[in-house]
């Protein structure tokens, strides 16, 4: 290291330089001119889209080793070694003169040179101490020698040639072919140059990379400045190979095969780039241009190679990279999640667009096999080939041929006609007669509604399919503009379109089941969608059907069962759904038919996921996911990702580890391009966070996700009523109370359209809707919602449906604020007997009823008979939902109070501590559950005559209530002014405002309705009445 006041200091990475190096030997970054005592300790992180502007800062995601905050400086390399020589026209490296210095990297200088014994201009890159890494030792060196001798033995026009290794004291010198040209990126950037023109020298440059990975060298920093473009017009890819070494103990070795899609359990524990980073002092590669992999310091193969040739490629035909960052953290979170930004209107060809996007998956395992494979893709322009189909068939140029009017010369009658004979037997009139008696046998009174409202769903679907039949056909038929391949590729699509309708209309068909009917309109318009089988792009991209016609055929037997298990779980029937997935799982693992294995495995989980069978799901959708990506099957990946993280992180309550999948899933996702399955993942990681208790992070989610469904399926879409209701439980959840109310009637008007206004999935709605009244304690404004409810399920769903105790339930606590106790108290102890019938005695929901039934209890006085329930619902809860889930809070509090009532002060305290502690973990120091808690503690402090411990328990909560602008609960807030003033009075503090304080307490309880504002009343004003002198 050069010390001294001349020693010029990097400004991104603080490394010491000679005043004489135009760029940093350790970063590659430019020099100032002056020399600086200490480097910043920022960075500049804005991005750019390609080279940077004379005099422009640097595009730091472009240098080739990006800096870790202040590492430690290499070391020296070999013990004696001497300095680097000036490199200046006229010195000698070894036998060669030096012409002229052509640049410098990170790890060396790059000089022109003459060889005087062969007579010929040739490139030198000059690999010093920097290039062999911390450890900068012989062996170090030597495996620098092997790759690059290795690369010498690579003969290919678009490889620039080594001609020879040598080695000159602690330098390795790698002389290469001096080529007469310009960067690949100077030859994008000289003229505005036809798409053809770029795509033709990127193909160049992707036979030069193709040939070295069949020789095993990997390149690791591919971008357009490590491509030369001659004025031959050759292209040749350079440094191929070397930059891997830096840093790495095992850069020489050949590159790992890339392991399989990681298991979930993997994923979660994942190594930490940091960690991995540290022990090199930086990332190997360029940040823009670098893989997913590469960023999380994994071993990078072939495939990130593809990867950065897709980077440069996208970034030369559309003027910026696909991956956007105004910092390295937000490139490398949009390159982990796949999550391109979309190019200029027209600058990529989409049938290019497509290849890119495979070459850019997150995962490795969707990219092409191999590059030959991208540039065999990318070799296929369908227009190119469509204009050469027309010719060879016609004879003739097609220019100047009215094409509109050949193709009706030249469309038979009728050929492309008989889809609706198709649909025969699936959906025509027989079956419509047999539907519509299974529905009127089940005796609901919707039944008749629901049977038109799906009537006329699955007419939609029909004339959809006829339509897209017919047009498939006639594209190639008789427009002429689609392969024989592609048809065949739509037409079977379009079969396993019909398919699912089938089963669906069968399953409708078989007879009455009250239970297929309520869910009926729902499982019509959740069958997917027809777009698929027009995306070309998707179709020719998959792994195509087996060859073998055994084996082809069992594939079309397992789709058809699966559209079974489809129909089966979308109509509610999922016991049914698993006993018929789990053999379709076994079977198609056993055809070796990718696609196949992993349709059957998402199946197989999500029936798993609906029968509660966690750990069996977790497993089954990790085995999903890597199918699908074996498969190439974007749709079925995103799919399984996004049911998985479900699973870990709303059925299991594993926050983190679902968070951990999020890249993994987010990353399919984009790949899939589909906004509705885009959508659908942010709805499912709003739900985790919500539990989690991230509030604010989950309601931008919720509506970023109802704002994706409603652009993908339309306003009025089920799908896009289940996220109005999703979001409006999270606002709830953060006090937005008149945004919450807004979402829950735009889902009961979306409800009442496609379902019908007596439909139970209504009156789930209603109950929401009571709930925001309720959280606001307007209870007499939420009781007509919550009767409309239990009245429609009590029509709809019978007398003991659990859904039906849910609404008494919630009738029971609106009931309760508005005094009328008795009445309460019967809804809900008929809720808890209806769900330890439908749900047996431990479940949580039980351990809710009696909790709430102890609470009515309690509030007659009647505390002996609450306090056996409170101890039951404690019990089920710890049991069930471990010992510090948020539901236990209200449940302390509750048996807390039972203790007070029955002056057992001190054995109240532990359990109101804990409860307190639960919901500042839960909910956040400031909720309004902390201060009811706050509130019981002084209370029982001010029993104990301990006023100077319940003091600051009751300034915090009403801290806590001030802070509300609404939904404070008014006889809460009075409690704690009645707690207030007496622990002030006790401690001898504010007396004047103590007697303040209970006047508003009882002035509360007096507009208040019930027998406990009553007792209440009484208490505050007796306080009063005793403390009548000072007044």
């Amino acid at each position: 290291m050069i010390s001294g006041d001349s020693a010029v200091v990097c400004r991104r990475c603080g490394a010491d330089n000679s005043p004489f190096n135009p760029r940093c030997a350790r970063c590659g970054a430019p020099l100032s001119a002056e020399p600086a005592a200490r480097a910043e300790s920022t960075l500049d992180l804005s991005s750019s889209g390609g080279g940077a502007a004379p005099g422009a800062p640097p595009d730091p995601f472009a240098s080739t080793v990006l800096p870790l905050g202040r590492t430690a400086p290499a070391e020296a390399a070999l013990p004696g070694a001497e300095a680097a020589p000036e490199l200046r026209p006229g010195a000698r490296l070894g036998r060669f003169e030096v012409l002229d210095r052509l640049g410098q990297g990170a790890m060396g200088v790059v000089v022109r040179a003459r060889d005087p014994v062969l007579g010929r201009d040739v490139a030198i890159k000059v690999l010093g101490p920097e290039a062999l890494g911390r450890s900068g030792t012989a062996q170090a060196r030597a495996r620098l020698v092997r790759e690059a001798q290795a690369m010498a033995r690579i003969k290919h026009p678009n490889v620039v040639t080594v001609h020879e290794v040598l080695t000159e004291g602690a330098q390795v010198l790698v002389v290469m072919e001096h080529v007469e040209g310009r960067t690949l990126r100077a030859f994008c950037a000289e003229a505005r140059r036809p798409t053809a023109e770029l795509v033709a020298a990127f193909l160049q440059a992707g036979e030069g990379l193709a040939e070295a990975h069949r020789a095993g060298l990997v390149h690791r920093d591919f971008k357009p400045d490590n491509v030369l473009v001659g004025e031959d017009g050759r292209v040749r890819v350079t440094d191929f190979g070397l930059v891997g070494l830096a840093g790495r103990e095992d850069a020489a070795e050949p590159a790992e095969a890339s392991p399989a899609a990681p298991s979930p359990a993997a994923a979660t524990a994942a190594p930490n780039p940091a960690d991995a980073l540290t022990r090199a002092g930086s990332i190997l590669g360029t940040p823009a241009y670098m893989a997913p992999e590469q960023h999380l310091g994994q071993p990078a193969d072939a495939r990130a190679d593809q990867f950065a040739f897709c980077v440069s490629l996208w970034e030369a035909l559309a003027g910026e990279r696909p991956f956007g960052g105004e910092t390295y953290g937000e490139l490398r979170a949009n390159v982990a999640a796949g999550r391109a930004r979309e190019p200029p209107r027209g600058a990529i060809p989409a049938w290019i667009r497509r290849c890119l996007g495979r070459g850019l998956s997150a995962d490795r395992d969707a990219r092409y096999p191999d590059m030959a494979a991208l540039l065999a893709a990318l070799r296929r322009d369908p227009a190119a080939a469509r204009r050469r189909g027309l010719a060879a068939a016609t004879g003739i140029a097609l220019a100047g041929l009215a094409a509109v009017g050949l193709f009706r010369q030249l469309r038979p009658n009728g050929i492309c006609e008989g889809g609706d004979a198709r649909l025969a037997g699936v959906w025509d009139e027989a079956t419509k007669a047999k539907v519509r008696a299974a529905f009127a046998g089940t005796g609901r009174p919707h039944a008749e509604d629901t049977y038109r409202r799906v009537e006329g769903a699955l007419d939609a679907r029909a004339r959809a399919w006829v339509a897209m039949y017919a047009d498939s056909c006639e594209a190639t038929r008789v427009r002429g503009e689609q392969s024989e391949r592609l048809l065949d590729l739509r037409t079977a699509c379009l079969e396993r379109r019909r398919q699912e309708m089938t089963a669906l209309a069968a399953l409708f068909a078989r007879g009455p089941d009250a239970e297929v009917l309520d869910r009926s309109v729902q499982a019509s318009l959740a069958l997917p969608g027809l777009a698929g089988c027009a995306d070309a792009g998707a179709l020719t991209a998959a792994i195509p059907p087996p060859e073998d016609a055994a084996a082809r055929a069992r594939v079309g037997a397992l789709r058809g069962r699966l559209a079974e298990v489809r129909a089966l779980a979308e109509a509610g029937k999922f016991g049914e759904a698993l006993a018929l997935a789990r053999p379709i799982a076994d079977e198609a693992r056993a055809v070796g038919h990718a696609p196949i294995e992993a349709e059957a495995l998402l199946a197989l989980g999500r029936a798993q996921r609906d029968a509660h069978d966690t750990k069996a799901a977790e497993a089954t959708l990790g085995e999903a996911a890597r199918a699908a990506s074996r498969a190439r099957d974007d749709a079925v990946a995103a799919e399984a990702w996004t049911q998985l993280l479900y699973v870990i992180g709303y059925q299991e309550a594993r926050h983190e580890g679902a968070l951990a999948l999020r890249l993994a899933a987010e990353g399919a996702v984009e790949r899939n391009s589909d906004p509705a399955a885009r959508a659908r993942l942010s709805s499912m990681l709003a739900l985790v966070l919500n539990e989690q208790g991230k509030h604010g992070e989950a309601a931008e989610l919720a509506e970023r996700a109802l704002a994706g469904l409603k652009e993908a399926l339309g306003p009025d879409h089920p799908d896009v009523a289940i996220a109005e209701s999703r979001l409006g439980n999270v606002l709830v959840r953060v006090e937005r109370f008149d945004d919450a109310e807004r979402a829950f009637q735009r889902a009961r008007s979306i409800q009442e359209r496609i379902l019908g206004p007596d439909h139970p999935t209504v009156a789930l709605t209603f109950n929401s809707l009571g709930r925001v009244y309720t959280a606001q304690s307007r209870n007499r404004e939420a009781l007509p919602f919550i009767e409309r409810a239990v009245a429609i399920q009590e029509r709809a769903l019978g007398p003991d449906h659990p859904f039906l105790a849910a609404s008494l339930n919630n009738l029971g606590n609106a009931l309760v604020m508005l005094g009328e106790t008795d009445r309460a108290r019967s809804a809900h102890e008929r809720a808890l007997a209806i769900r330890e019938r439908a749900l047996g005695p431990d479940h949580p929901d039980v351990a809710s009823s009696h909790n709430n039934v102890g609470a009515v209890l309690e509030m007659q006085r009647k505390v002996a008979e609450a306090a056996p329930h409170y101890a039951r619902a404690l019990a089920i809860r710890e049991r069930a939902l471990g010992p510090d889930h948020s539901s236990l809070a209200s449940t302390l509090a509750n048996l807390a109070s039972v203790l007070v009532a029955q002056k057992k002060h001190a054995e109240a305290l532990p359990h109101l501590d804990r409860a307190l502690a639960i919901q500042e973990k839960t909910a956040g120091p400031g909720s309004i559950g902390v201060a009811s808690t706050l509130t019981g503690i002084a209370s029982a402090y001010n029993e104990m005559g301990k006023p100077a411990e319940a003091l600051p328990r009751a300034e915090r909560a009403l801290a806590i209530y001030a802070a509300k602008e609404k939904g404070v609960p008014p006889l809460e807030l009075a409690d704690t002014r009645l707690h207030a003033a007496r622990a002030l009075w006790g401690a001898g503090r504010d007396r004047k405002r103590a007697i303040a304080l209970a006047i508003q307490a009882r002035d509360a309880y007096a507009a208040e309705e019930g027998e406990y504002a009553k007792h209440a009343l009484a208490e505050a004003k007796a306080w009063l009445a005793a403390r009548g002198s000072a007044r």
